[in-house]
């Protein structure tokens, strides 16, 4: 059934302010883009500074605005759903942004391993532009990590270890699977320095906890909250060709 005139109203406003918000997502934060298949950002880190944040707490309010004015009701149920879902998505990351400010405190939203992985495991794109991206998000690796020196304050304990010791562990432990010239001598002497890292970062003293290599694997697949992961591939799905259908049935 052809909708009437306010509810193609209501769709028409809908899918304009979804496309919107995604893209501008996609470009704000491309490391999210690389990882839900978006390439058009591979070279690009996420600006964590002041001016980045604010530009994306603008775009995520600005959206939220523009789809509390739209009468989900006159929606179809499947659009409505849809929109839900990107409501949800906008009110999470705000959270974060607004109340939870992850990057004041934890040094895992700062480290670039997850903005290099896809583009060296992955071969969904030609291996020169992947080490072309590689060398691009490389090279800005040094400023995100000055800047995070100046922005992260009083991080938690288990916050550090897993920074300093499984991201730096693993990744050591896997050349050495790989034959890469690492030896089980090479993963020992990084992890003592990581914990002289930590003793001399906190003067009280605490427990080390083990190694948490599987659940840090586990917290790095969940890293991309679900209501974007369903968003971007429902997007990609319907996106339009000459129109702007793409929501109208799933």
């Amino acid at each position: 059934m052809e909708p009437d005139g306010i509810a193609r109203d209501a769709l028409d406003r809908f899918v304009t302010s979804a496309q919107t918000t995604i893209e501008e997502l996609l470009r704000l934060r491309p490391e999210l883009a690389t990882e839900l298949g978006e390439h058009r950002y591979d070279d690009a880190l996420e600006d964590l500074s002041d001016t980045g944040v604010s530009e994306l707490r603008r775009l995520l309010h600005e959206s939220r605005d523009a789809l509390d004015t739209i009468d989900l009701d006159r929606l179809s149920a499947s659009d409505a759903v849809d929109a839900e879902i990107l409501i949800n998505g906008i009110d999470r990351e705000l959270l974060d942004l607004e109340l939870v400010r992850q990057r004041e405190w934890n040094p895992l939203v700062w480290l670039p391993g997850d903005a290099l992985y896809p583009l060296i495991v992955r071969d969904t794109q030609p291996l020169p532009d992947r080490l072309r991206a590689l060398a691009a998000r490389m090279s800005q690796i040094p400023d995100r990590l000055e800047l995070a020196r100046r922005v992260v304050e009083h991080p938690s304990r288990l916050h550090v270890e897993t920074a300093v010791l499984v991201r730096v562990e693993e990744p050591l432990a896997q050349l050495t699977d790989l034959g890469l010239g690492h030896d089980a001598g090479s993963v020992d002497a990084a992890r003592r320095r990581g914990l002289n890292l930590l003793e001399s970062r906190y003067s009280e003293s605490f427990t080390i906890l083990p190694s948490r290599t599987s659940a840090t694997r586990h917290a790095h697949n969940a890293a991309v909250d679900p209501s974007w992961r369903t968003t971007w591939h429902v997007y990609r799905a319907r996106k339009p060709s000459a129109n702007v259908s793409m929501w109208r049935s799933l």
